[in-house]
């Protein structure tokens, strides 16, 4: 069995482990207008809640690449 669903529209490339960033910040974003987007967060302790902004810049945890054939 393939380690993806065979209705998955993205393939899953990680970066970092999910373990280094708040749970609170993670966003999608898009990557260009290649259809690729990344998941990014907010290192641990750098997140103000108050805000909901990170004291530092996002850093991207994982790769979301369009699988072929899917839209």
């Amino acid at each position: 069995m393939p380690p993806y669903s065979k209705k998955a529209k993205y393939t899953h490339k990680k970066v970092e482990d999910k373990e280094n960033f708040d749970p609170r910040s993670f966003r999608t974003i898009p990557l260009g207008k290649s259809g690729k987007k990344a998941v990014v967060g907010c290192p641990v302790g750098q997140w103000q809640p108050r805000k909901k902004r990170c004291k530092v810049g996002m850093k991207i945890q994982k790769k979301l690449i369009p699988r072929k054939g899917r839209k």
